[in-house]
């Protein structure tokens, strides 16, 4: 199973995110996955699209937020930190299970700025 450790707007939650997810994040978005993740990762990606990615991760994980409570999350850790947990939590879409297990072995996510708040 596809999981990933992320501290975000004061949360520390270990995320898994499945390939079924997919549809969830591309209804929410209006974008395929591939288009999402290149869009985060580019950093072109809108506001709504990111905050969007954000409520679904949390919601395929039992929590529910509105689009507005992860607007207030991102204004506390801002958009850098956003934008990189986005970007992880996508990118776990495309893992394969051996990528996981390579992807959890400890390596960081470092967003701009050099805080380290994502692990794989």
């Amino acid at each position: 199973m596809r999981s990933v450790e992320i501290k975000f707007g004061g949360i520390d939650r270990e995320f898994r995110i499945e390939l079924a997810a997919a549809p969830k994040f591309e209804a929410a978005t209006g974008l395929g996955v591939f288009a999402l993740y290149k869009a985060i990762h580019d950093r072109s990606v809108t506001t709504i699209n990111l905050a969007e990615t954000l409520r679904v991760a949390f919601a395929v994980n039992g929590a529910n937020y509105t689009t507005e409570d992860i607007f207030k999350m991102i204004a506390v850790d801002g958009l850098i930190e956003a934008y990189a947990v986005a970007e992880v939590i996508i990118m776990q879409l495309f893992l394969t299970p051996e990528g996981t297990k390579e992807a959890n072995a400890g390596k960081k996510s470092r967003p701009a700025g050099g805080r380290s708040s994502v692990s794989h």
